[in-house]
């Protein structure tokens, strides 16, 4: 028999196992590999390229899941068996996520192996490597359409709507551009309604949130998180929470909103009653221990089957059910099994109260908590008692004819036919028929031969019935293949060897072996079938196949050749394969073409120019053909990836806009698997927020489950959600993520089932919620807070509603009043002064406006006179706060001080006046003095001094003449001041030019009448030494605020300016000493310039 044309990678760690079967492979096997671990089996996977991997799970450095998962990242179509003993669950959900193809059990059915390396035909294996042939070129195409499809999913996938919009210039919302699968479900539009829509069109307006804000918010922070209120298409009023943040594409700012409906919170009960009911009323019993076997709950089948009362079995030790396991271990042992193993499966024989005993069939596991750890036990049992003793029965008939059975080829049968009846009796069929026609057919057959015969095939009963009368006839053995059929429609083909032999009541016993060859004629038909499908393949294949000699001269095109290129078997044929790809490409081509001729297979991308001499890309695979170990001819496979190169791009640009939208959200985003009972696994996929908030590593969050990042919640808790996202596929919940810094955050996480590539995700989307806490309670204590100010404000207040109907008021009101309100009152009618009925309309018509109601002074009469009251209603949406305060004393009191402020105005007034009268009265006495000297030098002593005392009698002039008798307006004083001045010196008023810049300077008596003395000083230095002898010139006065209370005050003139050799802080004059003095008693500072004339600057502060 030729060996399979196939190479087989054969992993075994049990040196023996590994070549005694390496050697019967080899029988059978063009090529068999063997490798002694996992590691050393990759290693020669990517060396030899084998067509089928053979491999043990459990093996030290590498085990076989991990090296078949390293394998299928490489190449998705490689076949790959596993063997085990027995397959775990765990094996088996990890089998299935890696692709592998199937599973065998030890010990090793040869048979079934060299049938499953039979099924893998020669044009199966040039079609692999077809698809192999495109590995690398498709891998970059593959990510990026698997991470677009990732994306789009979990986009399209969100809980919560998402809307991606502009912003205007005049800070609004330009029209959605972007909505997910949620958005649509949340409002009944459809995708294109919403997207001629803006966010505001669907803001019902009832709200106090304002675009304008919103979006001013949203520019100056990047985030912003507010509640709304939306309207569906139906009407229906919908309370969200929006999550908005600015995400920059292009320069150009949009609005990416994540909005939630919180318009309902879950309700959990009536489901836990219902799971609860169903748990209680299962057909098999279940029993919960704890992990020392203590039983802490049954459910009424146990009670019912082992006839125990369940307050009977409550906290007593399970070895109270059971008198043994099926194979003698004993209850502790088992439970050290499951706690060691995380279950166990098994049959164990339980006694009832009456001593009855009773098999089941368990399976028991481990029940763990929130962080992982085992928590519980739990046992489901099914009674298996009836089958038990109907199998004991079914083994004791079989034991008769097992000896001869197994020990001949085929299986053995006998049965008699009564020749006048043709009644067919089945003494014995041997113990391999029900493999091989099936469980119900064997059944149906029984000892009724004639139901066997009833299923041969119409084409083949009579041709079969001929052979067996000649066989009786001419007493020879029969030997012949027939087909049968089951009821499942299955064709069994047969081969009888058999002889018919008369007994002596002329009944005649047929005995024989029949044998299954249904295989072997597949088999035949397999091979026909792979010569023409060879030939179709070649001819219909999608891709391009060509055949060259050994100097790349074709020889034969397919169809599809003809088709892409538009070449024709009489335009190619003499010529070679380069001759039609393009001048860049071609001597890369016979590069290539030299190492295939050297034995190797290799792949290539080249241009070919087809007919109409347009270039499309072909993806080429070249492979030597040897007759005689000689290479002779040259097959190659090309595929036209002209598209796909064009699609990459696409996609490349595509899977950029989604996972910037990803990475962009502020909300975390988290993906990760989930086990079949709820258990959460790692995570798979994290956006940019997650890592930004929690501080770990991409790397790490990938070996790390959300248990591992949160504060556990109670067992309880934890249950509860599980359960419900199990039932519904979506679970709302808040939780504390702990940060890798040791923080934590609050958050509120909405998780919900969904489908990533075929597989069952979990995809949360957590929301910090640390504000909205802070707010919460900030809420909290404000609630608290204006409830104590409300209850013990002294002034009398009520709360009414629209209606104007009392809904609270406040102890102040109620131990003011003989008579407190009702609550329900109208306030202004049904509880009401005479003098107040007016008040109920000034009431409604607060309420309805909004605008505020303030009457300072309400007046009436009563028994003690006249009471006053300053009453305000204040509107808020749900009615209006109405405040009363008996002002009466204050009236009373503030007359009563207004009066004594008069007074003492006017005897202020007359003081000022007084003593601007005696500054006069000084004055006039040294003119008087001053008559009589005639020396000039002590006439001008008296001129400054009486100068001096003038500017400080102004200042009383000002006072007593202003309405303000604590500030003097200094505007006017200085010009007054001036004027006396050039009076004084008898100067007119067009020698000496005046350039008054005073603004609206106001100062007290403290800071008025040194400025005053400074100006007559510095004024009269001017007059003095700058303009002397008549000179012309100008003089300027600056005064006004600089920096808040900060004066400066400037005075210049044009005139001779002061000698730059004198110290003007430190001089024998008495007016620039008095200066100095009083700059230092105003706390200012003062500076001279002499640059252009005489210019002093003295800054002080108005209030210092």
């Amino acid at each position: 028999m030729d060996k399979l044309p196939i190479k087989v990678l054969y992993v075994e760690d049990e040196t023996i196992v590994l070549y005694s079967l390496v050697e019967i492979l080899r029988r059978r096997v063009k090529e068999v590999i063997p490798a002694i671990n996992g590691k050393e089996g990759l290693e020669l996977y990517h060396k030899h390229h084998p067509d089928v991997v053979i491999t043990d799970i459990n093996m030290p450095e590498m085990n076989g899941l991990q090296m078949a998962r390293r394998m299928k990242s490489v190449d998705p179509e490689i076949d790959v068996y596993l063997l085990s003993a027995y397959p775990q669950p765990d094996y088996l959900l990890e089998a299935i996520d890696i692709g592998v193809k199937g599973f065998l059990k030890k010990p090793l059915d040869i048979d079934k192996l060299f049938r499953i390396l039979e099924e893998i035909s020669e044009p199966e294996i040039l079609r692999k490597r077809i698809r192999l042939d495109e590995k690398d070129r498709e891998a970059m195409q593959s990510a990026l359409l698997d991470s677009e499809i990732k994306f789009q999913t979990i986009f399209n996938n969100l809980n919560d709507a998402i809307f991606v919009h502009g912003i205007t210039d005049d800070n609004k919302s330009s029209k959605i551009i972007e909505v997910n699968d949620s958005a649509v479900n949340l409002f009944g539009y459809t995708k294109d309604e919403l997207l001629t829509m803006t966010p505001a069109d669907l803001d019902d307006n009832t709200t106090s949130v304002r675009e304008n804000d919103i979006i001013s918010t949203l520019k100056k922070e990047r985030h912003f998180t507010f509640n709304n209120v939306f309207v569906s298409k139906r009407g229906k009023k919908i309370p969200v929470e929006i999550s908005s943040h600015i995400l920059a594409r292009n320069g150009k700012d949009y609005v990416i909103s994540i909005i939630r409906d919180v318009s309902e919170r879950k309700k959990y009960e009536d489901e836990l009653r219902f799971h609860s009911h169903v748990l209680q009323n299962l057909y098999d019993s279940v029993v919960i221990t704890d992990l020392k076997g203590t039983i802490t709950y049954v459910n009424d089948a146990v009670a019912k089957i082992l006839k125990h009362k369940k307050e009977e079995l409550l906290g007593k030790h399970i070895a109270i059910l059971s008198e043994n396991t099926h194979d003698s271990l004993a209850q502790d042992d088992i439970l050290k099994l499951v706690l060691e193993k995380g279950y166990w499966n098994g049959q164990v024989i339980n006694v009832t109260a009456d001593g009855e005993k009773v098999l089941f069939d368990s399976h028991i596991w481990v029940l763990k908590d929130s962080n992982g750890r085992p928590s519980a036990l739990v046992s489901i049992s099914h009674d298996v008692t009836k089958e038990r003793k109907k199998e004991e029965q079914l083994r004791e008939s079989e034991e008769k004819f097992r000896t001869l059975a197994e020990n001949l080829p085929g299986i053995v049968y006998i049965y008699e036919i009564e020749p006048k009846t043709e009644e067919r009796k089945m003494i014995y069929v041997g113990p391999g028929f029900e493999e091989m026609v099936g469980k119900d057919f064997a059944n149906k057959i029984g000892n009724d031969a004639n139901q066997f015969f009833d299923h041969v095939h119409p084409d083949d009963f009579k041709t079969l019935q001929e052979i067996a009368e000649n066989s009786i006839k001419n007493n020879e053995p029969l030997n012949h293949e027939y087909r049968i059929q089951a009821d499942s429609g299955d064709v069994i083909w047969v081969r009888t060897i058999s002889r018919g032999t008369y007994k002596e009541n002329g009944n005649i016993l047929w005995q024989g072996v029949l044998i299954n060859v249904t295989e072997q004629r597949e088999n035949e038909q397999k091979i026909r079938e792979s010569e023409r499908l060879y030939r179709d393949l070649f001819e219909n294949a999608n891709d391009i196949i060509w055949i060259s000699d050994n100097k790349a001269i074709l020889k034969k095109i397919n169809r599809q050749f003809k088709d892409i290129l538009g070449y024709t078997t009489e335009d190619l044929l003499s010529k070679k394969i380069h001759d039609i790809i393009i001048e860049e490409d071609k001597q890369k081509s016979i590069q290539y073409y030299k190492e295939a001729l050297s034995g190797n297979t290799v792949e290539y991308e080249a241009r070919m120019l087809s007919v109409d001499e347009r270039e499309r890309t072909i993806w080429i695979n070249l492979r030597p053909i040897f007759d005689n170990d000689k290479i002779t001819e040259i097959q190659a496979v090309g595929r036209d990836i002209t598209i796909q190169k064009n699609i990459v791009q696409q996609l490349r640009e595509s899977e950029n806009k989604y996972r910037s939208l990803y990475n962009s959200l502020h909300d975390m985003i988290m993906l990760h698997g989930i086990e079949n009972d709820g258990t959460l696994t790692n995570f798979v996929e994290v956006n940019d927020e997650v890592i930004h908030k929690l501080g770990y590593s991409r790397n790490e969050l990938y070996n790390m489950t959300l248990n591992d990042i949160r504060v556990p919640p109670s067992s309880e808790y934890s249950r509860n959600k599980k359960h419900e996202l199990l039932q519904t596929h979506s679970v709302l919940f808040e939780t504390v993520l702990k940060c890798k810094d040791g923080s934590r955050i609050p958050v509120e996480i909405h998780s919900r089932i969904i489908n990533v590539d075929s597989k069952k995700q979990v995809l949360a989307i957590a929301r910090d919620i640390s504000e909205r806490k802070k707010t919460q309670e900030l809420i909290k204590q404000k609630e608290e807070f204006s409830t104590t100010l409300f209850e013990y404000n002294p002034v009398e207040t009520i709360v009414v509603d629209k209606q104007g109907k009392i809904v609270r008021f406040n102890k102040a009101l109620q131990e003011a009043r003989s008579r407190p309100p009702k609550i329900g009152d109208v306030m202004y009618k049904d509880y009401a002064n005479k003098h107040e009925k007016d008040m109920y309309a000034v009431m409604m018509k607060a309420i309805k406006t909004g605008e505020q109601v303030v009457i300072p002074d309400s007046q009436y009469k009563n028994d003690s006179g006249v009471k006053h009251w300053h009453i305000t209603i204040a509107p808020f949406p749900q009615g209006a706060i109405i405040t009363g305060w008996d002002i009466t004393r204050q009236i009373e009191a503030e007359k009563q001080l207004k009066d004594e402020v008069e007074q003492k105005e006017l005897l202020i007034r007359e003081i000022n006046h007084r003593v601007k009268n005696n500054f006069a009265i000084v004055s006039s006495l040294l003119n008087i003095q001053k008559q009589n000297i005639e020396d000039d030098d002590i006439r001008i002593i008296f001129d400054e001094a009486q100068n001096r005392i003038e500017s400080i009698g102004l200042v009383h002039k000002k006072l007593y003449s202003s309405s303000d008798l604590a500030h003097i307006d200094f505007s006017d004083y200085i010009t007054a001041l001036i004027l006396q001045l050039l009076a004084s010196f008898e100067l007119q008023k067009g020698h000496i030019e005046l350039d008054l810049n005073i603004k609206e300077v106001t100062l007290d008596i403290s800071k008025a009448i040194p400025c005053g003395l400074i100006i007559n000083e510095l004024i009269t230095n001017a007059f003095k030494h700058g303009f002397a002898e008549g000179k012309e010139g100008k003089i300027t006065v600056i005064m006004h605020y600089k920096d808040n209370d900060e004066i400066e005050l400037i005075i210049a003139n044009d005139g001779e300016p002061f000698p730059k050799e004198i110290d003007f802080t430190n001089t024998q004059t008495l007016g620039l000493q008095l200066v100095t003095s009083l700059v230092q008693q105003i706390d200012g500072e003062i500076e001279l310039d002499t640059s252009k004339g005489t210019k002093f600057s003295i800054k002080f502060n108005k209030n210092l």
